[in-house]
């Protein structure tokens, strides 16, 4: 497929969405079109893409099992691509290990509130944190509190109460993020970047993820991650009954 060179290539001036797939099928894929052309709209990206684009990808491209579907959008630019998933049960059992990152996230900056092709940060952060074990980096913003995670949102709970950093502490909203938002009583919610030790436990979301258990911070370990892990069963149940 040949590529136009636009403002996408040139600036990161485009949009992507990560998209799992579930023998075939693409997981809540309307609320993915939805936050997709809202951001669309925003950056002024005057392109017709629906759902029917997706859909005739994947029939042209079967698999059974879990894949993964990236869209990728930009003014001269509309790329659909199948990657392989990698993430196993080992891992869920496991738990993620989180560590902070020293790039602080912007709350000002419209292009924490879209998913961008402006990634560097996520990815050059996900690698450093990698380099040192750890699965996943996490941002605070400029007023010290918790954001999101390179690729994921942040959870927390004690109490049997779930929050959550708000939307407009400098984060994208995810969208299993806004599942988990809809289906369980969450509080949005400032979290100072030291209070991590005052919840029993955290679990991470992403569409790709589903809901990952986190068994340390920083070093410090949770004291749990079994509520985690039966909210990542409820919502491996659900996505296969889609």
């Amino acid at each position: 497929m040949k590529l136009n060179i636009d403002d996408g290539f040139r600036f990161g001036l485009g949009l992507f969405e990560t998209i799992l797939v579930l023998d075939n099928k693409a997981v809540l894929l309307k609320e993915h079109l939805h936050r997709l052309q809202e951001s669309m709209s925003y950056f002024k990206i005057q392109k017709h893409i629906d759902e029917d684009a997706f859909l005739e990808f994947l029939e042209k491209d079967q698999k059974e099992g879990k894949s993964v579907l990236k869209a990728t959008v930009t003014t001269e630019n509309f790329l659909l691509e199948r990657k392989d998933y990698l993430y196993k049960k080992e891992d869920y059992q496991e738990g993620f290990s989180l560590k902070k990152s020293f790039i602080l996230r912007n709350e000002t900056s419209p292009f924490t509130y879209h998913k961008t092709l402006n990634y560097g940060d996520n990815i050059l952060e996900k690698r450093k944190a990698a380099l040192s074990n750890f699965n996943e980096p996490y941002f605070i913003n400029t007023k010290g509190f918790f954001t999101e995670g390179a690729t994921t949102n942040l959870f927390f709970m004690r109490d049997n109460k779930i929050f959550t950093p708000p939307a407009d502490s400098g984060l994208l909203k995810g969208i299993l993020r806004d599942w988990v938002i809809d289906h369980y009583r969450v509080e949005e919610k400032n979290i100072f970047q030291y209070d991590y030790h005052k919840y029993d436990e955290i679990f991470l979301t992403n569409s790709l993820l589903g809901i990952m258990p986190v068994k340390s911070i920083d070093g410090h370990i949770l004291s749990s991650m079994e509520k985690s892990f039966s909210l990542h069963k409820e919502y491996e149940s659900f996505h296969y009954t889609l």
